[in-house]
């Protein structure tokens, strides 16, 4: 164990180590803003804008009801928030907040505080 401690290349890559964690962390933090400057558009994103229709997908609650009308209840996306950065931007805010993004206990709770899996998108 001892021999593995006294190599000169696990000794090097300590060293390295050591003098780069300070270097990033303060890059890292130079770059960061106080957060309660930022203003802060929340956005329940399969709700907010649909940017690629083709993954509209009925609720697996009700489909029945979705079907007759022909109204999906998931439309919003990724895509969508990356087209209206400009638009959100424009009103003034800085950051933005997504509700998260999980499978949920029922196709009707689509705000993401409803979680079943936490690993299932």
């Amino acid at each position: 164990m001892f021999k593995k401690l006294l190599n000169p290349k696990a000794w090097a890559l300590f060293l390295l180590m050591l003098f780069a964690i300070p270097i990033v962390a303060n890059d890292f933090n130079s770059q960061r803003t106080d957060f309660r400057d930022e203003s802060i558009y929340f956005m329940i994103t399969t709700r907010f804008y649909d940017g690629d229709p083709k993954n509209n997908v009925l609720c697996w609650d009700n489909k029945q009801c979705q079907i007759d009308t022909g109204d999906p209840c998931w439309r919003g996306d990724f895509q969508g928030v990356i087209d209206k950065l400009d638009y959100i931007k424009a009103l003034g805010f800085t950051a933005i907040w997504i509700t998260p993004v999980v499978q949920n206990a029922s196709g009707y709770d689509y705000h993401g505080y409803h979680a079943m899996d936490f690993t299932h998108v």
